[in-house]
């Protein structure tokens, strides 16, 4: 919505200017490049989710809550998937990726805020799918009271942080504004559309994360002992996102929309071959 809008744009202007007087024109630019690289992924995880407002608007004007409820689960899931694809290689790689692009002295700065910062995104994809479903059923102002509760949260905790812990303390502010997420999501489930929150959380996250937390101590080493040349750098972020796709496709994907996936690749490779 356009207040949901409003509120980032606010919070984002106020970091910036906290820490434009408490650190100056360097500490902004340790903490903007960094941010605005990752917010870039958010806003394509966005227009890639898009879908389900128009979707969700005819499926509420037919009253159909069963199919929005099927809807809503198999998207939630399958965002955080692509969310996942972005947002743990930013995490786990985010000093090779500073270190390669800005040099290593800029990213022994920036790659602390940039995990942060990556951490509170990851968080609000999270919410992307619940936002478009409430919008969609004509149900807009949760959207507006939880962003306004993050935004706020963020405004009174940006300075006292920024002043003692720098960019880094910059970034945690904008973290904990970000972690009244699952709470949004939690309302969302009890209240708009009457879900259970074991069954949504259970089915959305389980296996995905599981999966995650194992792909972040693995590219984590990786980085540590691999990556030391920017043809290392390339090598290990391809492998891990095929690593990461096919991993997603065997646990992650439902199984008629895995076997749709597998028909329609083998019918690619047959006409090929034609």
């Amino acid at each position: 919505t356009l207040f949901t809008k409003f509120s980032g744009v606010v919070s984002h202007s106020i970091n910036q200017l906290i820490i434009g007087i408490i650190l100056g024109p360097a500490g902004v630019a340790v903490i903007n490049i960094p941010s605005k690289l990752v917010s870039r992924f958010q806003s394509l995880i966005y227009k890639i989710a898009a879908v389900v407002f128009p979707l969700t608007s005819n499926l509420y004007a037919l009253n159909d809550l069963s199919k929005i409820e099927n809807v809503y689960l198999k998207l939630s899931r399958y965002v955080y998937i692509i969310s996942s694809l972005f947002f743990i290689v930013l995490i786990a790689y985010s000093k090779s990726i500073l270190s390669m692009w800005l040099g290593s002295d800029f990213a022994q700065n920036a790659y602390l805020p940039m995990i942060i910062i990556s951490v509170a995104l990851f968080i609000v994809s999270t919410t992307i799918v619940p936002s478009l479903i409430a919008v969609g059923m004509g149900k807009p102002k949760y959207n507006a009271i939880f962003s306004f509760v993050g935004t706020m949260t963020n405004i009174l905790l940006v300075y006292p942080l920024t002043k003692y812990y720098g960019v880094t303390g910059s970034a945690v502010s904008f973290l904990l504004g970000s972690l009244n997420s699952p709470l949004f999501i939690f309302f969302i489930n009890k209240r708009i559309l009457i879900l259970s929150n074991y069954r949504y959380y259970f089915n959305v996250f389980s296996k995905v994360t599981m999966l995650n937390i194992c792909f972040l101590i693995l590219f984590s080493i990786l980085q540590t002992l691999f990556i030391h040349t920017i043809f290392r750098f390339c090598v290990s972020i391809f492998i891990s996102e095929i690593m990461m796709m096919g991993l997603f496709y065997r646990y992650g994907l439902y199984m008629e929309d895995r076997q749709a996936v597998k028909m329609r690749v083998l019918g690619f490779i047959n006409k090929e071959k034609i």
